[in-house]
């Protein structure tokens, strides 16, 4: 997972660590590596004055 969102190989273990123990759910969290920055638009390269 990279620095935004939460997702990913790196979460799923955090999750796994702390009490998640469904296989399933586990597999859920490592695919969602795009999720959450896709919630957010893209900021506009400049703004009109």
């Amino acid at each position: 997972m990279g620095p935004t969102g939460f997702g990913g190989d790196r979460a799923a273990d955090y999750f796994a660590a702390h009490g998640l123990n469904s296989p399933e759910a586990v597999e859920q969290i490592k695919a969602r590596t795009g999720y959450f920055p896709s919630l957010v638009p893209s900021v506009p390269p400049t703004t009109a004055a």
